[in-house]
């Protein structure tokens, strides 16, 4: 059963601290739906997350990030496709 539509995104970016990066399914999805969200909060949609997807991850790296968060419905979306840029991210955490 899908948790889609109720609100679990924005509580997910409300609970991320500026620079961290989140993963989400399209670059599409961040661009339209996120920034609004983040929009909404009262936080600034160009520079208080930094998104990736499975076609833009490679950006991150040699990147280190301190905060990283997966959209709740990212691998119901990418399935298999979707774990390579999640791993990839994972390795680019520390604390």
């Amino acid at each position: 059963m899908s948790d889609r539509g109720n609100g679990r995104t924005a509580a997910q970016l409300a609970a991320l601290p500026d620079g961290a990066v989140f993963l989400v399914h399209t670059l599409d999805f961040a661009h339209f739906h996120c920034r609004n969200l983040l929009r909404a909060a009262g936080r600034c949609p160009r520079t208080s997350i930094r998104f990736a997807s499975p076609g833009s991850y490679q950006q991150f790296l040699g990147a280190r990030v301190q905060h990283f968060d997966v959209d709740h419905a990212y691998f119901e979306l990418t399935g298999r496709r979707g774990q390579e840029a999640y791993d990839f991210l994972r390795m680019c955490v520390f604390r």
